[in-house]
Protein backbone atom coordinates (compact mmCIF):
# COMPACT_ATOMS: atom_id res chain seq x y z
CA UNK A 1 0.00 0.00 0.00
CA UNK A 2 2.60 2.59 0.46
CA UNK A 3 4.59 2.08 -2.53
CA UNK A 4 0.91 2.61 -4.04
CA UNK A 5 0.21 5.63 -2.06
CA UNK A 6 3.95 6.92 -3.69
CA UNK A 7 3.22 6.19 -6.90
CA UNK A 8 -0.12 7.76 -7.02
CA UNK A 9 1.79 11.16 -5.62
CA UNK A 10 4.52 10.97 -7.87
CA UNK A 11 2.05 10.99 -10.85
CA UNK A 12 0.11 13.75 -9.02
CA UNK A 13 2.84 16.03 -8.81
CA UNK A 14 4.12 15.38 -12.39
CA UNK A 15 0.26 15.71 -13.54
CA UNK A 16 0.49 19.20 -11.12
CA UNK A 17 3.71 20.22 -12.22
CA UNK A 18 3.17 19.70 -16.57
CA UNK A 19 0.27 22.40 -15.91
CA UNK A 20 1.93 24.76 -14.34
CA UNK A 21 5.11 24.60 -15.84
CA UNK A 22 2.57 25.42 -19.23
CA UNK A 23 2.63 28.74 -17.83
CA UNK A 24 5.83 29.05 -16.34
CA UNK A 25 7.35 28.19 -19.66
CA UNK A 26 5.20 30.99 -21.51
CA UNK A 27 5.38 33.87 -19.37
CA UNK A 28 9.56 33.22 -19.53
CA UNK A 29 8.81 33.42 -23.42
CA UNK A 30 6.89 36.20 -23.63
CA UNK A 31 8.96 38.42 -21.22
CA UNK A 32 12.13 37.59 -22.76
CA UNK A 33 10.93 38.76 -26.34
CA UNK A 34 8.66 41.09 -25.26
CA UNK A 35 8.71 42.35 -21.25
CA UNK A 36 6.52 43.31 -19.00
CA UNK A 37 3.81 44.67 -21.33
CA UNK A 38 3.22 41.76 -23.27
CA UNK A 39 3.04 39.40 -20.30
CA UNK A 40 0.41 41.60 -18.82
CA UNK A 41 -1.36 41.62 -22.35
CA UNK A 42 -1.28 37.82 -22.13
CA UNK A 43 -2.81 37.62 -18.25
CA UNK A 44 -5.73 39.50 -19.49
CA UNK A 45 -7.13 36.97 -21.89
CA UNK A 46 -5.54 34.03 -20.02
CA UNK A 47 -7.52 35.76 -17.15
CA UNK A 48 -10.37 35.32 -19.45
CA UNK A 49 -10.28 31.53 -20.13
CA UNK A 50 -9.50 31.34 -16.41
CA UNK A 51 -12.95 32.84 -15.21
CA UNK A 52 -14.65 30.17 -17.35
CA UNK A 53 -12.27 27.02 -16.29
CA UNK A 54 -13.26 27.87 -13.26
CA UNK A 55 -17.01 27.73 -13.45
CA UNK A 56 -16.47 24.81 -15.13
CA UNK A 57 -14.41 23.21 -12.35
CA UNK A 58 -17.02 23.80 -9.68
CA UNK A 59 -19.70 22.40 -11.86
CA UNK A 60 -18.05 19.75 -13.10
CA UNK A 61 -14.60 19.00 -12.40
CA UNK A 62 -14.60 19.42 -8.60
CA UNK A 63 -17.59 17.66 -8.11
CA UNK A 64 -16.21 13.98 -9.59
CA UNK A 65 -13.52 13.85 -7.16
CA UNK A 66 -15.91 15.28 -3.88
CA UNK A 67 -18.67 13.12 -4.44
CA UNK A 68 -18.40 9.35 -4.73
CA UNK A 69 -19.43 7.66 -8.19
CA UNK A 70 -19.81 4.47 -9.17
CA UNK A 71 -19.91 4.74 -12.30
CA UNK A 72 -16.99 6.05 -14.71
CA UNK A 73 -18.97 5.74 -17.90
CA UNK A 74 -21.81 7.67 -15.96
CA UNK A 75 -19.74 10.54 -14.49
CA UNK A 76 -18.09 11.08 -18.31
CA UNK A 77 -21.05 11.41 -20.04
CA UNK A 78 -22.62 13.53 -17.70
CA UNK A 79 -19.22 15.45 -17.64
CA UNK A 80 -19.21 15.84 -21.49
CA UNK A 81 -23.00 16.88 -21.61
CA UNK A 82 -22.02 19.76 -19.15
CA UNK A 83 -18.92 20.61 -20.94
CA UNK A 84 -20.80 21.22 -24.27
CA UNK A 85 -23.08 23.79 -22.63
CA UNK A 86 -19.68 25.19 -20.63
CA UNK A 87 -17.92 25.30 -24.15
CA UNK A 88 -20.96 26.79 -26.28
CA UNK A 89 -21.11 30.06 -23.57
CA UNK A 90 -17.32 30.30 -23.63
CA UNK A 91 -16.89 30.30 -27.44
CA UNK A 92 -20.05 32.02 -28.64
CA UNK A 93 -20.08 35.30 -26.79
CA UNK A 94 -16.21 36.10 -26.56
CA UNK A 95 -16.10 34.92 -30.41
CA UNK A 96 -18.98 37.93 -31.30
CA UNK A 97 -17.01 39.96 -29.24
CA UNK A 98 -13.66 38.99 -30.53
CA UNK A 99 -14.77 40.12 -33.97
CA UNK A 100 -16.86 43.36 -32.79
CA UNK A 101 -13.28 44.64 -31.44
CA UNK A 102 -10.87 43.25 -33.74
CA UNK A 103 -9.39 41.07 -31.27
CA UNK A 104 -7.02 38.42 -32.26
CA UNK A 105 -6.25 36.90 -28.99
CA UNK A 106 -9.85 37.35 -28.10
CA UNK A 107 -10.94 34.82 -30.93
CA UNK A 108 -7.65 32.56 -29.60
CA UNK A 109 -9.68 31.78 -26.40
CA UNK A 110 -13.07 31.74 -28.34
CA UNK A 111 -11.49 28.88 -31.04
CA UNK A 112 -9.40 26.75 -28.70
CA UNK A 113 -11.30 27.30 -25.16
CA UNK A 114 -13.93 24.73 -25.56
CA UNK A 115 -11.09 22.22 -26.18
CA UNK A 116 -9.38 23.34 -22.92
CA UNK A 117 -12.59 22.74 -20.88
CA UNK A 118 -12.86 19.02 -22.51
CA UNK A 119 -9.21 18.28 -21.56
CA UNK A 120 -9.38 19.50 -18.35
CA UNK A 121 -12.40 17.20 -18.17
CA UNK A 122 -10.69 14.04 -19.02
CA UNK A 123 -8.03 15.11 -16.40
CA UNK A 124 -10.57 15.07 -13.55
CA UNK A 125 -11.99 12.02 -14.99
CA UNK A 126 -8.67 10.06 -14.24
CA UNK A 127 -8.51 11.90 -10.78
CA UNK A 128 -11.97 10.73 -9.90
CA UNK A 129 -11.21 6.93 -11.21
CA UNK A 130 -7.93 7.00 -9.60
CA UNK A 131 -5.80 6.77 -13.11
CA UNK A 132 -3.58 9.49 -11.94
CA UNK A 133 -0.72 7.89 -14.39
CA UNK A 134 -3.34 8.87 -17.03
CA UNK A 135 -3.81 12.42 -15.86
CA UNK A 136 -0.31 12.79 -15.78
CA UNK A 137 0.10 11.17 -18.95
CA UNK A 138 -2.31 14.09 -20.71
CA UNK A 139 -0.50 17.13 -18.95
CA UNK A 140 3.03 15.93 -19.54
CA UNK A 141 2.19 15.61 -23.35
CA UNK A 142 0.71 19.28 -23.43
CA UNK A 143 3.89 20.72 -22.18
CA UNK A 144 5.85 18.45 -24.54
CA UNK A 145 3.91 19.85 -27.04
CA UNK A 146 4.29 23.27 -25.95
CA UNK A 147 8.00 22.72 -25.76
CA UNK A 148 8.38 21.79 -29.24
CA UNK A 149 6.35 25.00 -30.90
CA UNK A 150 8.00 27.67 -28.10
CA UNK A 151 10.31 28.75 -31.09
CA UNK A 152 7.33 30.03 -32.67
CA UNK A 153 5.98 32.11 -29.08
CA UNK A 154 7.23 35.52 -30.02
CA UNK A 155 4.31 37.43 -28.28
CA UNK A 156 0.86 36.97 -26.56
CA UNK A 157 -0.94 36.10 -29.46
CA UNK A 158 1.24 33.66 -30.40
CA UNK A 159 1.16 32.18 -26.82
CA UNK A 160 -2.31 31.94 -27.01
CA UNK A 161 -2.80 29.93 -30.03
CA UNK A 162 0.31 27.13 -29.81
CA UNK A 163 -0.49 26.99 -25.73
CA UNK A 164 -4.92 26.94 -27.20
CA UNK A 165 -3.93 24.98 -30.41
CA UNK A 166 -1.33 21.78 -28.46
CA UNK A 167 -4.31 21.53 -25.59
CA UNK A 168 -7.05 21.00 -28.12
CA UNK A 169 -5.34 18.48 -30.10
CA UNK A 170 -4.37 16.38 -26.71
CA UNK A 171 -8.26 16.65 -26.02
CA UNK A 172 -9.49 15.52 -29.60
CA UNK A 173 -6.95 12.32 -29.27
CA UNK A 174 -7.90 11.82 -25.27
CA UNK A 175 -12.14 11.70 -26.71
CA UNK A 176 -10.79 9.22 -30.11
CA UNK A 177 -9.26 7.07 -27.59
CA UNK A 178 -11.74 7.08 -25.05
CA UNK A 179 -14.30 5.66 -27.50
CA UNK A 180 -17.18 8.16 -27.63
CA UNK A 181 -18.13 10.31 -30.36
CA UNK A 182 -19.44 14.28 -29.80
CA UNK A 183 -23.11 13.32 -30.39
CA UNK A 184 -22.91 11.27 -27.47
CA UNK A 185 -22.56 14.18 -25.37
CA UNK A 186 -26.04 15.71 -26.25
CA UNK A 187 -27.82 12.57 -25.96
CA UNK A 188 -26.06 11.43 -22.48
CA UNK A 189 -28.24 11.66 -19.46
CA UNK A 190 -27.40 14.84 -17.03
CA UNK A 191 -25.28 14.05 -14.00
CA UNK A 192 -27.61 15.05 -11.23
CA UNK A 193 -24.89 15.61 -8.40
CA UNK A 194 -26.05 13.53 -4.66
CA UNK A 195 -25.47 16.51 -2.79
CA UNK A 196 -26.75 19.53 -4.62
CA UNK A 197 -25.83 21.93 -1.74
CA UNK A 198 -22.76 21.25 -2.59
CA UNK A 199 -22.45 21.95 -5.87
CA UNK A 200 -23.58 25.09 -5.61
CA UNK A 201 -21.63 25.88 -2.66
CA UNK A 202 -19.18 24.65 -5.05
CA UNK A 203 -20.24 26.54 -8.15
CA UNK A 204 -20.51 29.91 -5.99
CA UNK A 205 -17.01 29.41 -4.33
CA UNK A 206 -15.41 29.05 -7.30
CA UNK A 207 -16.89 32.05 -9.29
CA UNK A 208 -16.09 34.32 -6.19
CA UNK A 209 -12.33 32.57 -6.12
CA UNK A 210 -12.11 33.23 -10.02
CA UNK A 211 -13.64 36.20 -10.76
CA UNK A 212 -12.04 38.07 -7.73
CA UNK A 213 -8.21 37.36 -8.40
CA UNK A 214 -8.95 38.20 -12.38
CA UNK A 215 -10.42 41.39 -11.61
CA UNK A 216 -7.93 42.09 -9.19
CA UNK A 217 -5.60 41.63 -12.25
CA UNK A 218 -7.70 43.76 -15.02
CA UNK A 219 -8.14 46.71 -12.35
CA UNK A 220 -4.24 46.87 -12.06
CA UNK A 221 -4.08 46.56 -15.82
CA UNK A 222 -6.48 49.65 -16.19
CA UNK A 223 -5.00 51.64 -13.78
CA UNK A 224 -1.47 50.84 -13.45
CA UNK A 225 -0.87 49.62 -16.94
CA UNK A 226 -0.32 46.44 -18.77
CA UNK A 227 3.42 46.54 -17.55
CA UNK A 228 2.16 46.72 -13.82
CA UNK A 229 0.17 43.78 -14.45
CA UNK A 230 2.98 41.97 -16.12
CA UNK A 231 5.46 41.97 -13.28
CA UNK A 232 2.74 40.99 -11.05
CA UNK A 233 2.06 38.19 -13.28
CA UNK A 234 5.68 37.56 -13.47
CA UNK A 235 6.16 37.13 -9.88
CA UNK A 236 3.03 35.54 -9.08
CA UNK A 237 5.06 32.70 -12.02
CA UNK A 238 7.62 32.46 -9.75
CA UNK A 239 5.60 31.19 -7.15
CA UNK A 240 3.98 28.59 -9.36
CA UNK A 241 6.27 25.32 -7.48
CA UNK A 242 5.34 26.10 -4.35
CA UNK A 243 1.40 26.74 -5.20
CA UNK A 244 1.70 23.27 -7.08
CA UNK A 245 2.82 21.54 -4.18
CA UNK A 246 -0.17 22.32 -2.53
CA UNK A 247 -2.52 21.93 -5.00
CA UNK A 248 -1.08 18.27 -5.10
CA UNK A 249 -1.25 17.91 -1.55
CA UNK A 250 -4.98 19.01 -2.12
CA UNK A 251 -6.06 17.07 -5.07
CA UNK A 252 -4.50 13.94 -3.61
CA UNK A 253 -6.17 14.46 -0.03
CA UNK A 254 -9.51 15.22 -1.62
CA UNK A 255 -10.77 12.20 -2.18
CA UNK A 256 -9.38 10.16 0.85
CA UNK A 257 -11.23 12.78 3.09
CA UNK A 258 -14.11 11.74 1.23
CA UNK A 259 -14.57 8.42 1.96
CA UNK A 260 -12.84 8.45 5.66
CA UNK A 261 -13.83 8.10 9.05
CA UNK A 262 -14.51 11.60 10.88
CA UNK A 263 -11.69 10.32 13.18
CA UNK A 264 -9.32 9.55 10.66
CA UNK A 265 -10.39 12.67 8.38
CA UNK A 266 -9.58 14.91 11.67
CA UNK A 267 -6.04 13.40 11.95
CA UNK A 268 -5.62 13.74 8.37
CA UNK A 269 -6.44 17.13 8.10
CA UNK A 270 -4.07 17.98 10.84
CA UNK A 271 -1.49 16.40 8.37
CA UNK A 272 -2.79 18.43 5.63
CA UNK A 273 -2.35 21.86 7.27
CA UNK A 274 1.33 20.72 8.37
CA UNK A 275 2.50 20.20 4.90
CA UNK A 276 0.79 22.86 3.07
CA UNK A 277 2.21 25.21 6.14
CA UNK A 278 5.72 23.77 5.72
CA UNK A 279 5.76 23.95 1.60
CA UNK A 280 4.50 27.75 1.93
CA UNK A 281 7.53 28.79 4.51
CA UNK A 282 10.12 26.85 2.81
CA UNK A 283 8.97 27.73 -0.90
CA UNK A 284 8.21 31.82 0.12
CA UNK A 285 11.77 32.29 1.74
CA UNK A 286 13.48 30.24 -1.25
CA UNK A 287 12.13 32.70 -3.83
CA UNK A 288 13.02 35.65 -1.82
CA UNK A 289 16.72 34.80 -1.82
CA UNK A 290 16.66 33.42 -5.37
CA UNK A 291 14.89 36.13 -7.13
CA UNK A 292 17.80 38.23 -8.45
CA UNK A 293 19.03 34.88 -9.74
CA UNK A 294 15.36 34.28 -11.65
CA UNK A 295 15.21 37.84 -13.12
CA UNK A 296 18.97 37.46 -14.58
CA UNK A 297 18.90 34.11 -15.67
CA UNK A 298 15.35 33.41 -16.47
CA UNK A 299 13.87 36.86 -17.91
CA UNK A 300 17.57 37.92 -19.01
CA UNK A 301 17.01 41.33 -17.13
CA UNK A 302 14.29 42.06 -19.19
CA UNK A 303 11.47 41.67 -16.31
CA UNK A 304 12.15 43.96 -12.39
CA UNK A 305 9.99 42.29 -9.67
CA UNK A 306 10.27 44.60 -6.51
CA UNK A 307 10.81 43.03 -3.37
CA UNK A 308 7.74 44.11 -1.79
CA UNK A 309 5.93 42.16 -4.29
CA UNK A 310 7.59 38.85 -3.58
CA UNK A 311 6.62 39.51 0.21
CA UNK A 312 2.84 40.22 -0.58
CA UNK A 313 3.05 36.83 -2.43
CA UNK A 314 4.59 34.62 -0.19
CA UNK A 315 2.37 36.01 2.79
CA UNK A 316 -0.61 35.06 0.44
CA UNK A 317 0.54 31.33 -0.33
CA UNK A 318 0.90 31.09 3.42
CA UNK A 319 -2.38 31.97 3.85
CA UNK A 320 -3.77 29.24 1.43
CA UNK A 321 -1.68 26.30 3.32
CA UNK A 322 -3.43 27.39 6.36
CA UNK A 323 -6.90 27.28 4.82
CA UNK A 324 -6.49 24.69 2.59
CA UNK A 325 -7.23 22.35 5.41
CA UNK A 326 -10.91 23.95 6.26
CA UNK A 327 -12.02 23.99 2.70
CA UNK A 328 -11.13 21.09 1.94
CA UNK A 329 -13.29 19.75 4.93
CA UNK A 330 -16.28 21.41 4.24
CA UNK A 331 -16.03 20.15 0.76
CA UNK A 332 -16.35 16.62 1.42
CA UNK A 333 -18.72 17.31 4.33
CA UNK A 334 -21.34 19.15 2.54
CA UNK A 335 -21.03 22.39 4.96
CA UNK A 336 -19.04 24.43 2.36
CA UNK A 337 -21.72 27.86 2.34
CA UNK A 338 -19.04 29.36 5.39
CA UNK A 339 -15.96 29.18 2.93
CA UNK A 340 -18.17 31.04 1.17
CA UNK A 341 -19.62 33.36 3.12
CA UNK A 342 -16.04 34.43 4.25
CA UNK A 343 -14.34 34.03 1.12
CA UNK A 344 -16.97 36.45 -0.54
CA UNK A 345 -15.90 38.86 2.23
CA UNK A 346 -12.14 38.62 2.04
CA UNK A 347 -12.25 38.77 -1.88
CA UNK A 348 -14.50 41.93 -1.88
CA UNK A 349 -12.09 43.48 0.89
CA UNK A 350 -9.06 42.99 -1.53
CA UNK A 351 -11.17 44.03 -4.92
CA UNK A 352 -12.27 47.54 -2.59
CA UNK A 353 -8.66 48.50 -1.68
CA UNK A 354 -7.63 47.78 -5.63
CA UNK A 355 -10.20 49.55 -6.74
CA UNK A 356 -10.46 52.33 -5.01
CA UNK A 357 -7.21 53.43 -2.94
CA UNK A 358 -3.69 53.77 -4.43
CA UNK A 359 -2.88 49.55 -3.93
CA UNK A 360 -4.49 49.46 -7.66
CA UNK A 361 -2.18 51.40 -9.34
CA UNK A 362 1.30 48.98 -9.07
CA UNK A 363 1.96 45.25 -8.61
CA UNK A 364 3.29 46.53 -5.01
CA UNK A 365 -0.36 47.20 -4.39
CA UNK A 366 -2.00 44.35 -5.57
CA UNK A 367 0.56 41.89 -3.73
CA UNK A 368 -0.84 43.24 -1.03
CA UNK A 369 -4.39 43.55 -1.41
CA UNK A 370 -3.74 39.63 -2.43
CA UNK A 371 -1.92 38.88 1.09
CA UNK A 372 -4.65 40.67 2.39
CA UNK A 373 -7.57 38.76 0.75
CA UNK A 374 -5.74 35.61 1.90
CA UNK A 375 -5.19 36.67 5.68
CA UNK A 376 -8.49 37.65 6.16
CA UNK A 377 -9.92 34.16 4.19
CA UNK A 378 -7.64 31.80 6.71
CA UNK A 379 -8.45 34.58 9.77
CA UNK A 380 -12.20 34.55 9.02
CA UNK A 381 -12.32 30.63 8.73
CA UNK A 382 -10.32 30.24 12.32
CA UNK A 383 -12.83 32.82 13.81
CA UNK A 384 -15.68 31.10 12.43
CA UNK A 385 -14.65 27.48 13.33
CA UNK A 386 -14.09 28.81 16.91
CA UNK A 387 -17.25 30.67 17.78
CA UNK A 388 -19.04 27.64 16.16
CA UNK A 389 -17.35 25.14 18.59
CA UNK A 390 -18.54 27.11 21.45
CA UNK A 391 -22.08 26.18 20.81
CA UNK A 392 -23.87 23.41 21.22
CA UNK A 393 -23.39 20.30 18.83
CA UNK A 394 -20.52 18.73 16.48
CA UNK A 395 -16.97 20.31 16.85
CA UNK A 396 -15.96 21.79 13.32
CA UNK A 397 -12.54 20.85 12.16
Amino acid sequence: MPSRRLERAVYGLIDQGSASTLIFVITVLVARSGGSREVGLFAVFYGAFLVALGLHRATVSQPLLATPITSDRLAAQAGRTTTVAASILLAVPTAITAAVLGMSELLAIAIVGPGLLLLDLHRHIRHQGHDVRGAALISASWLVGLLVGSPWIQDAQSALWIWGGVGTLIALICELMSGSAPIAWLAAKRWQLTQAKLSTSLAADSVIATLGTNIAGLIVGARGGLTELGTLRTAIVLFGPVLLLQQAVSMQALPRLAVATPEHRLALGNRITVLTVLIASVGGVAILLLAPLFEAVLFAGAVGIPVIVLVGLAIQVLAIGLYTTPTLMRKVEGRYEEVVLVRGLSFGAGLAAVGFSPLGESAQGAAAAFALQGLLLAGGLRLYAWRRNRRPGPPMR
